[in-house]
Formats: structure tokens, C-alpha cells, sequence
């Protein structure tokens, strides 16, 4: 699988019930391709940030089937800022759970360089979440708050894993 992730502003008419309502908020563009393997895989990790000061995170993961801690995800993540982005050579999640199995909190490591002697972190709690079933698949939808070095925002937590 390939894909990228985009944070981005969002501008609009949504148009609900015979209602119309102009909206501008933060939006995220993705893309991927390819087939995933769910024989190989046993979940997907998608997280996105948006932070006050206009700057943002991203970070996938992939779990093959069979690992059973985060250190065994594969891993990619991104420092969005408007003038660019930098990518993430060593980024950490942990993650809380409740009794269903659902993201309840989250916490981020993002070292940017090898050489780096702090990392970027972030932590979210969930503001709201739902779950939809998929056949084989389950998609643990969450919104998260989140808190990244005395800035604050918005953005997703979502896990796609084998039902």
C-alpha cells in the first residue's frame, strides 16, 4: 500500500434537510493504493492533528498479524507546518483502550532526526467515536482533543482492524 495525507482548510455549503449551512474547518485529503493484504495485516492506524497555531501531525501505522504491541507497528508520521512538512524518522504511539477495544487515549513520540535530543509529543483523550462493522473489517472512528507542547486541536483517531 501507498497513499499520502494532506491537513488542509475546508470551505463550503453543506446542504442537509432542506437547510443550508456554510462551513469552514479543517479537513484532511487522502489517498492511498494498492490492496491490502488482511491475511498479512491485523489493523491500520490513521491519526491526524490540527493545532491552534496552524501547524498539524499525521502518523499511520500498520500491525502484521500476529504482533501484539505498537513496537511491532510499521510507522510513518509527519510535523506539518505551512511552510512545509518534515518527516518523521522514529514516531511512537501509545494508546489507551477501553473495555470494547475502542481508542480512548493517545499519546505521541515524533522524532523528527536521529539526532534529535527531544521528540515532538502530543497527547488526545476522544471527544466522540463510533464504530461501524465491515464484514471482516471493524472501523473504530474517534475525534480527538488534542495537546501538543502548549498548543491545542482537533483532529482523528481511526483503527481499521479485522473484525
Amino acid at each position: 500500500m501507498r497513499g499520502y495525507e494532506q491537513l488542509c482548510l475546508v470551505r463550503g455549503t453543506v446542504r442537509a434537510a432542506g437547510r443550508e449551512r456554510d462551513v469552514a474547518c479543517f479537513g484532511q485529503r487522502s489517498h492511498a493504493w494498492g490492496e491490502p493484504d488482511w491475511e498479512r495485516l491485523d489493523a491500520t492506524r490513521t491519526i491526524a492533528a490540527w493545532l491552534d497555531d496552524g501547524t498539524g501531525l499525521t502518523v499511520a501505522t500498520v500491525r502484521p498479524a500476529g504482533a501484539t504491541a505498537h513496537d511491532e507497528e510499521i510507522a510513518w508520521g509527519a510535523v506539518l507546518d505551512p511552510a512545509g512538512s518534515l518527516h518523521v524518522d522514529d514516531p511512537r504511539l501509545s494508546t489507551t483502550y477501553d473495555a470494547d477495544g475502542r481508542q480512548r487515549r493517545a499519546g505521541l513520540e515524533l522524532w523528527v532526526d536521529g539526532n534529535d535530543q527531544l521528540a515532538h509529543r502530543a497527547a488526545g483523550e476522544v471527544v466522540c467515536g463510533s464504530t461501524l462493522e465491515l464484514g471482516a473489517l471493524r472501523l473504530d472512528a474517534a475525534v480527538f482533543a488534542w495537546h501538543s507542547e502548549g498548543r491545542s486541536g482537533i483532529g482523528r483517531y481511526d483503527i481499521l482492524r479485522r473484525a
